[in-house]
């Protein structure tokens, strides 16, 4: 006889998201934009990788059976934050015969140099007011502009010009093992977005949200995803987005999701009602 599945697997939905289980099989995941910000812990983006470079002389060289040179990490970040905006919203939630009020923090990718911005729905779901942070700390509020719930995805817009669009990549050419980078306003700790590196750990992946809903066409990875990182990019080794962290698991580590680019953009482009690549 199958044991019962552990209770620790079963869906919670995010601070301030209403949901139960859906009773279907598949790991527990639970939409990482929530955040309460009732106490947050002061920090910032710290490291560095160092890349040891290949003599030409060691037969080596590129095109010669050589592994691909190791990307420059600290370059693609510090060019890649121009690109990311940290997301502030406050819901506010009747209870009976009281209303709460509720702040969420998540991440946003710019899209156009005029201010369209790239989110997860559930990041800015039922929010009342829309914070943006760019990266040279000016705030505006945003609008929505566009929402699609069951895929996740969501397009706001913020008066501001002369912004730096993020690089869009090919999520069909990702192969499992691919290292990855994932940016993000991770548990809304000050000092800018945090950075985590990883590689593919699976492709096309389906889970079930704590809120009923099924993405699909997931890129799984091992690049931490925590919450605040909703909406975040996940780009590949040439610092091009491939994905749009979304979700982790309850219970195991090193696990996280991201819609696939070529998934997400045909969708951001009908809520922005224009080309975006």
């Amino acid at each position: 006889m199958a044991p019962e599945p552990p209770d620790e697997l079963s869906a919670v939905p995010a601070p301030g998201m209403a949901g139960t289980g859906t009773g279907r099989p598949g790991v527990g995941l639970k939409l990482l934009a929530g955040l309460i910000v009732a106490a947050l812990v002061a920090g910032g983006i710290a490291g560095g990788i160092v890349a040891a470079a290949l003599d030409d002389d060691d037969g080596l060289a590129p095109g010669n059976g050589a592994p691909p040179a190791f990307p420059d990490i600290p370059t693609m970040i510090e060019d890649l934050r121009q690109s990311v905006v940290t997301i502030d919203v406050v819901r506010r939630i009747s209870e009976g015969p009281r209303t709460i009020t509720e702040e969420g923090a998540g991440t946003g990718i710019v899209l156009t140099e005029d201010g369209l911005i790239a989110t997860n729905a559930h990041v800015v779901a039922d929010a009342t007011t829309i914070t943006v942070t760019f990266s040279d700390g000016e705030s505006v509020r945003a609008a929505l502009l566009g929402m699609d719930e069951g895929e996740d995805l969501a397009v706001l817009e913020a008066d501001r010009d002369g912004l730096s669009p993020i690089t869009f990549g090919d999520s069909s050419d990702l192969r499992v093992g691919d290292l990855v980078v994932a940016v993000g306003n991770a548990l809304a700790l000050e000092g800018g977005p945090t950075a985590t590196m990883g590689i593919v750990s699976a492709l096309k992946r389906s889970v079930y949200t704590s809120g009923g809903n099924i993405l699909e066409d997931l890129i799984q990875t091992d690049a931490a995803i925590n919450e605040g990182d909703s909406g975040g990019p996940l780009v590949d080794r040439n610092g091009e987005l491939v994905g749009i962290n979304s979700a982790g698991t309850l219970t195991a580590e090193n696990i996280g999701f991201a819609i696939a680019i070529d998934t997400a953009l045909p969708i951001l482009e009908a809520l922005a009602d224009r080309s975006l690549r």
